[in-house]
C-alpha cells in the first residue's frame, strides 16, 4: 500500500507547505481564486509530512496558492511520516531494551555462579 493510499483528507494551512519546485501559472491561480471549489482532472492536493517534520506537498500548487493568497485552507490528503514512524521506533526500543537486559542478567549470573 502506498502512502498515497494511507493518507487521510483533512485541512491544511497551504502556507505551511513545501510545494513542488514547479513555476506558478498565474491564470490557473486566478481561477481557484474565483472558484474555490473548481474540481480538477488532476485530483486531490498530496502532503507528505516527513519524519524531519517538513510538509511537502505534491499535485495542488495552484489550489494552495490561492489559498494562502485568501487566507483559507485548503482540502488535501495528508500522509504523515512521523506516526507510522514512531510506533515502528518505540516497538523497535522496546525490544532492544529487553534484549540489553537480558544479556546483563545473563553476564551477572554467570559471573556469580563461576566465582
Amino acid at each position: 500500500m502506498s502512502s498515497y493510499d494511507k493518507a487521510r483528507r483533512r485541512q491544511i494551512d497551504p502556507s505551511k507547505v513545501r510545494w513542488a519546485n514547479t513555476p506558478i501559472n498565474e491564470k490557473a491561480v486566478r481561477s481557484y481564486m474565483a472558484n474555490p471549489g473548481k474540481s480538477s482532472t488532476d485530483g486531490d492536493p498530496f502532503v507528505v509530512i516527513g519524519k524531519d517534520g517538513v510538509a511537502r506537498g505534491w499535485n495542488g500548487k495552484h489550489r494552495g496558492e490561492a489559498a494562502r493568497r485568501q487566507g483559507r485552507k485548503v482540502t488535501a490528503r495528508v500522509h504523515d511520516e512521523r506516526v507510522s514512524g514512531a510506533a515502528v521506533a518505540s516497538s523497535g526500543c522496546l525490544i532492544m531494551t529487553v534484549w540489553l537486559v537480558a544479556l546483563v542478567v545473563t553476564a551477572v549470573l554467570s559471573v556469580v555462579m563461576w566465582s
